[in-house]
């Protein structure tokens, strides 16, 4: 319920309250006498008199609906759209209607036929820059006629723009004033050029104003003398070339997955070439009907179990011209998977299970702690096999980088010599099955092969667990045969400058150590390498996301190029390809974080601001839940409808949570993490309550926007200092104490309730009470009608907190803790709680 009135204003249960004195500064006891309409009724609270809105309800007399209800009839109802109904391709669109919803066609999509499904409208379909003749009438975009030679720049201008005489002026009329761009009845502005296959540097430029600018929906951009330009980069067009034409259509009971591709012939219309086109699914063929009027091929396949399954279509003209190849990812699994849905996992794969003992070569001379240890693609996938990850409640794992790394080792800041076990030094970077690095392989033998890699990836799509990958685009190790070959053509930053010798204030140029060769992405040529490598890894082995490493040391036009290429290589799948990046800030580092996020960039960051804080308030308790509670006030939503950040207690690069709770760990930052490290390594703790703290930091964490991230060994309370001490080999089963067997079963039911409940992922948090002291802080999750209470009790001892629960319409009943199953009762919208010290609550309400 919202309690309501017409006068002033504050907050009760986190809800916004109106209260009315009486006008003669009396306290009103009886009778309560404002007209609260059909949904509310008058009450009198601390003498004044005012509205509880019935739930779903707010307004002076609960006459409107409040966020997460629509009115349907005469009634505010739960929004129906709230649970994302529409998953039909293209018919994404949910509209609420009197008597529930409809699904309607996307804004690039039309129903031109009627027949009820959506298609992607001739605008939507043509791919990059192509001048493509095209017809969607039939209710299907289908392009007619060889490929066109033309290419189409446009500029849509903004609301309220002046542009005045528009020009496009680049390398390919030398940047010469004379290609105007013409507007259409829409307001946007084209211009059609006839230039040769090549790479052009352009901008828009404004002659009215003199205004030169790039093309703000163009992510690729080219440097020329020290500036930077937008990119065009026009393709053969004697090249045939293959389009995927909607979505694929998903029947989950019987396994089906029905394509639809079209053959576009090249300029000189050779014609289909006598292979016909070929399409296969992780390399076993799958046959398919083609129309010879419109060039479509129809695909239908059948009798596929749940998982992902990646499709490769290929084809030639009869001139001997090949289209690059089409590669189209389709999951097949009872709900559509969204982002902000995820519990991910990260385990460092070396450190994670050893599953092959005979690809194990540490490298001699180097310590066990700095050395590879064993940990492989096959120890990840038998861990998958058994329902470690399903138990844990896991669904996206992140592993290290696959490249290959150096063989050997190197020195680090300390003095003492690693080897690249972690994955950070490769090698490998820039293979593509066009492009085969001699002397070295596409993943790293201590892992596996990349067939082993493969299979790994479909185990966890069997089990419809997602698959980041670490990737590593910053730099390669000195053995990397791009350095070897490239190093004088201005594909790095030299002369070396190092990171910590020029004290971090050169990001971009410096290089993190002697021996790791730091990329100069105004080179469009590195870019290029770097990012058909990138789309190779997407496409060869079916993966679902990027963990983005070290994406402050980078240029922006890289994230946007890396981005673009994955986008264009995933258009019209419906696939949300996941980057998430790693930008290691501070506590004040939220607009550097915000930089590097949006559609055309990152999908999310690591959240290291609330990292800080959530350590600070829970592990080492230096700060009270105040803090938080008021840093969360602004961070739940600081980031924007589009980004998925990613929360975390700990990853490879700070000490152990578990070790900051014991106060083991000197100083937050841990600055003396890695002397301590090979010096005086911390212990696992006797005292139970490291392992109460932590559980209690991540009672917070699961009932909190983004995706929680668990750091392989957080889950039950690893302990650790710096590096590589925080990267221990991962320890199962029996190895854990009862303590860590204790948390690792709380961390389990905190993801059974964050899968279960909406409100703990997309909620909106509402403060209930609030110690003065600052060590009981209790909040609601809300998201329309799904609402969680989370009770949390920093304080050493027992605390009993009496929680005024009827403005949330609770009314006489029994309340179980999904922490510990113990009933709680409730009567008269009143609920007590007892928590012992260092100890949590979670109802469902």
């Amino acid at each position: 319920m919202t309690w309501i009135s017409r006068s002033s204003t504050l907050t009760m249960l986190g809800l916004l309250v109106f209260l009315a004195s009486c006008d003669d500064g009396s306290n009103p006891t009886a009778p309560c006498e404002m007209d609260c309409g059909a949904h509310g009724r008058c009450v009198i609270a601390a003498g004044h008199e005012g509205c509880l809105c019935d739930p779903g309800y707010l307004g002076e007399d609960c006459a409107a609906c409040k966020s997460g209800y629509v009115l349907q009839g005469a009634e505010c109802a739960p929004d129906p759209c709230l649970d994302s109904p529409c998953t039909a391709p293209h018919q994404g669109v949910c509209s609420t209607t009197d008597t529930g919803f409809v699904c309607l066609c996307d804004d690039d999509a039309q129903d031109n036929d009627n027949d009820g499904t959506c298609r992607p409208t001739c605008a939507a379909a043509i791919q990059g820059y192509n001048a493509q003749s095209c017809d969607d009438s039939s209710g299907e975009a289908l392009f007619f006629g060889p490929r066109s030679c033309s290419t189409v720049v446009e500029y849509t201008p903004e609301a309220g723009e002046s542009v005045g005489d528009l020009q496009l002026r680049g390398e390919f009329n030398n940047w010469a004033v004379g290609s105007a761009l013409t507007a259409a009845a829409d307001g946007v502005y084209s211009i059609t050029l006839d230039i040769p296959a090549g790479d052009y540097a352009y901008k828009f430029y404004g002659a009215s104003a003199d205004r030169w600018f790039e093309d703000p929906v163009n992510p690729f951009f080219k440097w020329l003398n020290g500036e930077r330009n937008s990119r065009l980069k026009v393709e053969d067009c004697q090249a045939p070339y293959l389009r995927l034409l909607h979505r694929a259509e998903v029947d989950v009971p019987s396994g089906a997955v029905t394509l639809r591709v079209q053959y576009v012939d090249g300029s000189a219309a050779a014609g289909l070439g006598p292979q016909g086109i070929q399409v296969s699914r992780s390399g076993v063929p799958v046959s398919g009907t083609l129309d010879g009027v419109t060039h479509t091929l129809l695909i239908k396949d059948q009798g596929l179990g749940k998982g992902k399954y990646g499709y490769r279509i290929e084809a030639s003209d009869a001139a001997g011209h090949s289209a690059k190849p089409l590669v189209v990812p389709v999951w097949v699994e009872d709900q559509p998977f969204e982002w902000q849905d995820a519990v991910l996992y990260f385990a460092l794969t070396d450190r994670f299970a050893d599953g092959n003992p005979s690809n194990n070569a540490p490298v001699p001379g180097v310590d066990a702690k700095a050395n590879w240890q064993g940990g492989d693609f096959a120890g990840l996938k038998q861990k998958l096999e058994s329902g470690y990850f399903t138990d844990l409640g896991v669904n996206a794992i992140w592993i290290s980088s696959i490249s290959q790394n150096t063989g050997g080792s190197g020195a680090g800041d300390d003095g003492k010599e690693y080897a690249g076990y972690h994955s950070y030094w490769p090698i490998s970077t820039g293979w593509t099955n066009e492009n085969q690095l001699e002397g070295v392989q596409p993943t790293d033998p201590h892992f596996g092969n990349l067939q082993e890699f493969k299979d790994l990836v479909d185990a966890a799509h069997a089990r419809g667990i997602r698959v980041l990958v670490d990737f590593v685009a910053n730099h390669v190790h000195q053995d990397s045969p791009l350095w070897q070959q490239h190093q004088s053509e201005g594909w790095f930053h030299t002369p070396w400058a190092g990171c910590k010798e020029t004290n971090w204030e050169q990001p971009i140029t410096c290089w993190f150590a002697p021996y790791l060769p730091d990329f100069e992405y105004k080179n469009a040529q590195a870019v290029d390498e770097v990012v058909n490598h990138a789309v190779w890894m997407v496409e060869e082995t079916n993966i679902d996301g990027f963990r983005l490493d070290a994406v402050k040391h980078m240029i922006d036009d890289f994230v946007y190029s890396v981005r673009g290429g994955i986008d264009l290589s995933l258009r019209m799948s419906g696939e949300r390809f996941y980057m998430v990046g790693e930008t290691f800030t501070g506590e004040d580092g939220s607009d550097l974080l915000e930089h590097y996020i949006g559609p055309r960039l990152l999908d999310g960051q690591f959240d290291f601001p609330l990292y800080w804080q959530v350590t600070e308030v829970f592990l080492r308790e230096e700060r009270d839940l105040k803090a938080l509670e008021s840093m969360v006030g602004w961070n739940d939503t600081r980031y924007g409808d589009w980004a998925v950040m990613s929360t975390f207690l700990g990853n490879h690069d700070v000490c152990r949570a578990l070790s900051h709770a014991a106060g083991d760990i000197s100083d937050m930052w841990c600055n003396e993490g890695k002397n301590q490290a090979w010096n005086s390594p911390p212990s696992a703790p006797t005292d139970p309550q490291p392992y109460r703290k932590l559980r209690l930091a991540w009672t917070f964490l699961m009932t909190s926007p983004g995706v929680p991230l668990i750091y392989y060994g957080d889950e039950f309370g690893m302990e650790g200092a710096g590096d590589p001490d925080n990267r221990r080999f991962m320890r199962f089963g029996a190895d854990l104490n009862g303590e860590q067997a204790a948390t690792m079963e709380v961390v389990k039911r905190l993801t059974a309730i964050r899968h279960a409940h909406r409100a703990t992922r997309r909620g909106e948090r509402r403060t209930i009470a609030l110690a003065d002291d600052g060590l009981l802080w209790a909040y609601v999750m809300e998201d329309g009608d799904d609402w969680v209470l989370v009770v949390l009790n920093r304080a050493d001892a027992q605390r009993t907190q009496s929680l005024d629960l009827s403005a949330l319409g609770v009314a006489d009943t029994t309340l179980v803790d999904a922490l510990s199953d113990q009933p709680f009762e409730a009567g008269g919208g009143m609920l007590e709680v007892t928590l012992g010290g260092h100890e949590a609550a979670v109802f469902a309400l």
